[in-house]
């Protein structure tokens, strides 16, 4: 499936793949820190990974901060550097994790967390044994004074072992959390490590995909399964089965769920690729790639004049003035909305071309689940064909669009 990933990828031009993988890896870099209860701007990821990607890219008002450069930077280093780990590019990964957070910024001057440095500290989980009274250790992870030896010998497994790469991210995924080398952060660095493996050793052309994001839509799964696993109580013999294979779904489920958000991350390329020639405004670019965003959730949106209006802050004029541009340049559709008087307009596609009438007992904001318009059409139009087929799972709750 990452095969055909890349072989889709190949047949395009440089803005579509850039934008496949400006995506991925904004949603890599988002969610492998909603894990760890850290939420960041996922436009100022976007900005500063399109500037990674693009250095002639250029944004009227920069939104990206040194915090989201770095770690960007640090994102691309990690699967663009195919020389071996070492201890101090891993330092100078965590390093980037914190440089420019306020981790340390509530914490008394014996708790502060030191950057690229490994913990001083033993580090154990124990568990209190309620109603029988005393307390039992879950977990003990390597005491202090070995911890430059441990990390070595993962190193060396990383770096030289032959193994499946996807089994060997797995592995290595656990091992290094198990180890805990760090005050904090070691999730983190375990995934950049997982992904290094497998943009390394797969020999990746782009990213397509985010493991990360697969994580984090089970995240609590996540946590019981790594907690099975290094539980020395319940889990003696240290049997990591069925981690591996755990493991081995999520990447599994991160494919298929690229391969179908990239359909629709080449479609738009394409769409602005065929449109280039337009001078859009900001208010029309952002209205055009809010339809795309729904579109790939399973959704079409529509507007009025009057939401336009609201969504932009504008006078009636101006609205009316982008409306009828972007309709004259055939991007958007005017369609009729039954009981209402006043048309809607949606995005003109593929996907949307026989749509002439809109039902407007479920409309929210202008959304309307797909198979709720194909019904409506399918009345008139019986020859229309579906546009997802039943293995498809549309996100029915309304979601904001991304601002690009």
């Amino acid at each position: 499936m990452k095969q055909m990933l890349d072989n889709i990828l190949s047949i395009y031009g440089e803005s579509v793949v850039d934008e496949v993988q400006i995506e991925n890896v904004t949603e890599e870099i988002y969610d492998n820190s909603r894990i760890e209860g850290e939420y960041l701007e996922r436009e100022s990821i976007r900005n500063s990974m399109a500037k990674a990607i693009n250095k002639n890219y250029a944004q009227s008002h920069s939104i990206s901060t040194k915090h989201t450069d770095v770690l960007v930077d640090l994102f691309m280093e990690s699967r663009e550097n195919n020389k071996p780990i070492t201890l101090r590019r891993l330092h100078k990964w965590h390093r980037g994790v914190f440089i420019h957070t306020r981790t340390n910024a509530r914490r008394s001057e014996e708790d502060k967390l030191i950057f690229g440095r490994f913990r001083d500290k033993e580090v154990r989980v124990i568990e209190e044994l309620f109603g029988r009274g005393g307390k039992r250790i879950r977990y003990l992870a390597p005491p202090p004074e070995t911890l430059e030896e441990d990390v070595k010998r993962f190193l060396d497994y990383c770096n030289y072992t032959q193994e499946d790469p996807y089994i060997k991210a797995a592995i290595a995924h656990l091992w290094f959390v198990s180890i805990h080398p760090y005050d904090d952060g070691n999730g983190r660095i375990s995934r950049a490590i997982a992904d290094h493996i497998l943009a390394h050793e797969t020999k990746e052309q782009y990213k397509t995909y985010s493991i990360s994001s697969g994580i984090y839509m089970k995240h609590a799964d996540y946590y019981g399964i790594l907690s099975e696993t290094t539980d020395l109580y319940r889990n003696r013999h240290f049997d990591f089965t069925p981690w591996i294979k755990w493991h081995l779904e999520i990447t599994l489920s991160a494919l298929k769920k690229s391969l179908k958000e990239s359909t629709f991350i080449i479609e738009r390329g394409q769409y602005w690729e065929n449109n280039q020639s337009l001078n859009l405004n900001d208010r029309e670019s952002k209205s055009i790639n809010a339809m795309f965003d729904a579109l790939s959730k399973g959704k079409i949106k529509s507007f009025t004049t009057k939401e336009y209006m609201e969504e932009h802050g504008v006078a009636r004029s101006t609205a009316r003035r982008d409306i009828n541009a972007l309709v004259r340049s055939n991007m958007l559709s005017k369609i009729e909305c039954e009981e209402e008087h006043y048309p809607r307009y949606i995005l003109k596609t593929d996907k949307t071309s026989n749509l002439d009438t809109i039902s407007p007992s479920k409309v929210k904001r202008g959304q309307r689940d797909i198979h709720y318009l194909i019904s409506d059409t399918r009345k008139k139009n019986p020859s229309i064909t579906s546009l997802y087929d039943e293995n498809n799972t549309l996100h029915t709750k309304e979601s904001k669009p991304s601002q690009r």
